[in-house]
């Protein structure tokens, strides 16, 4: 984002951050009921009050209407202190039930925990499922289990990108004509090459290097790479934190609290805008239009591969300054912090620049332009990927109206998303299988590995309930839907229609 616009928005952040935090100091309203008898008193407690407690000394969650006090329950979870933290002070019906589709474990766990019931919302609420999600989840459970599938397990994505790790040393060892014992041994020799190989080997290192993002990174952060907190926390940090120099702590209030349970809400999920005027995008109907976006389907597809760079100002602007990541409030989790975030990004900027400038001697001007030019390639790879999946010219946008969106919180996932390339491995591989963005929203929890088996159920189950599944042949198709959707809200200049 250009520097007027970015300030604004941290300044807006801030803004909210401490209003919302000032609302809270006020003494919420209450009521009491009795439950069961005379066994249990519970009482209303509001949204504010229940964001007050989000840490590991004092978290409660509201789930289904009901407000449960878990902080007994941290250190006992099986998925680790993490997954509950993350949730803490948070209305998370739709979250728990995403991560547990295939158990009420959840819902029995919680029944000796609740103190109250939720009086307020925060955001607008999802309708309640109406069949749908449930025979949907049977129907993957039953899958799984009369194959005997671990759908957590790490292995298939561990050998997928086992291949990956020469690649990645080989570009590395090329851009910076570093020349190993081992390597001239197999008579491979680095110097020599010229400056426009090492741009082309560059390029193309960024853009193998956002893979290991896409499949172990992801994957981790959705808690469907092996079964332990400690795999999703070591997995993501080392390729996140470590690899790429961004946060996982801000891509996990970005991506699982934000773009997961709000997805193509303007205003609420982070990928979409913040605010309906003044966004460099108008993605949305309910945006007001301005003159500028006649041209965002030429100008944003040149800004995408600014967006790995974008997440890294957004890990010190947002959740570090603002303590929010657009409206998602951003919790505390442990093993996460602002010195463990500056650390890690002082490490990638280590090997990644350090090392080869004042190490092996190379020039930093060059370092840095093919650097950048990673940077660029991995940050184009990754957004096109993102944004064909849910700007599209058959997405829905959720507006929510008396506290409620129109549709359930299923329901709407396929329809704010799309799939692409359903019978190509290779296009699986390459997108570590966001091309089949539907079962991905659905089934998050699931490792990326099982999604092409699983497109064949939710396609049978949506005809069923008569929920439309965007589906394209390609990614060529997907990107023609993207840019169209681009173009067409550009020329929109009509007034938006507000709820």
């Amino acid at each position: 984002l250009p520097f007027p616009a970015l300030a604004a928005q941290v300044a807006s952040s801030v803004c909210r951050h401490t209003h919302l935090a000032n609302q809270r100091k006020m003494a919420p309203r209450t009521t009491s009921q009795a439950v069961d008898g005379s066994t249990k008193t519970l009482r209303e407690i509001s949204w504010k009050e229940l964001s007050d407690n989000n840490t590991a000394d004092s978290c409660w969650i509201a789930y289904d209407g009901g407000v449960y006090d878990v902080t007994e329950w941290i250190e006992r979870h099986p998925g680790g202190k993490r997954a509950v933290l993350l949730a803490g002070g948070r209305e998370c019906t739709d979250l728990i039930r995403s991560y547990h589709p295939f158990s009420d474990k959840p819902e029995q766990v919680l029944k000796k925990y609740q103190i109250g019931t939720i009086s307020t919302s925060e955001f607008p609420r999802f309708r309640k499922d109406t069949g749908f999600y449930k025979e949907l989840s049977g129907r993957v459970k039953e899958y799984f289990d009369s194959n005997g599938i671990d759908y957590r397990s790490p292995w298939p994505e561990t050998l997928r990108m086992l291949p990956l790790v020469p690649l990645l040393v080989l570009g590395y060892l090329f851009m910076f004509e570093l020349q190993p014992a081992w390597l001239t041994q197999l008579g491979i020799h680095t110097g020599g090459t010229g400056t426009m190989f090492k741009i082309v080997v560059s390029a193309i290192f960024g853009a193998i290097a956002a893979l290991p993002m896409m499949h172990i990174m992801h994957d981790a952060s959705h808690f469907a790479f092996g079964w332990s907190d400690k795999w999703w926390a070591t997995a993501g940090n080392v390729t996140m934190n470590m690899f790429a120099g961004a946060d996982m702590l801000s891509w996990l209030h970005q991506h699982v609290v934000g773009h997961h349970l709000y997805t193509n809400v303007v205003g609420l999920d982070p990928d979409t805008p913040m605010e309906i005027e003044g966004d460099l995008r108008r993605v949305a109907p309910q945006q007001i239009w301005a003159a500028f976006y006649k041209y965002q389907h030429i100008y944003m597809p040149l800004l995408y591969g600014f967006l790995t760079m974008k997440f890294r100002i957004q890990d010190f602007t947002w959740t570090t300054l603002a303590g929010m990541n657009g409206r998602i409030r951003v919790n505390e989790v442990p093993g996460h912090s602002a010195t463990f975030m500056v650390l890690t990004k002082f490490f990638h900027l280590g090997w990644r620049v350090l090392l080869p400038a004042f190490y092996w001697d190379r020039p930093l001007t060059e370092v840095l332009i093919l650097y950048f030019i990673s940077e660029l390639a991995m940050g184009y790879y990754l957004a096109f990927n993102f944004q064909v999946s849910h700007v599209h010219e058959e997405a829905q946008w959720p507006v929510g109206k008396d506290g409620f969106f129109p549709l359930e919180w299923a329901k709407a996932q396929v329809e704010t998303s799309l799939d692409y390339g359903h019978a190509s491995p290779v296009t699986a591989f390459l997108t570590g299988a966001l091309n089949l963005q539907t079962v991905h929203h659905l089934f998050p929890c699931v490792s990326q590995a099982h999604y092409p088996a699983l497109v064949p159920i939710v396609r049978d189950v949506c005809r069923k309930h008569g929920v439309k599944y965007n589906e394209v042949g390609g990614f060529r198709e997907a990107l023609s839907l993207h840019i169209g959707h681009m173009a067409n809200m550009g020329k929109q200049g009509k007034k938006p229609h507000m709820h």
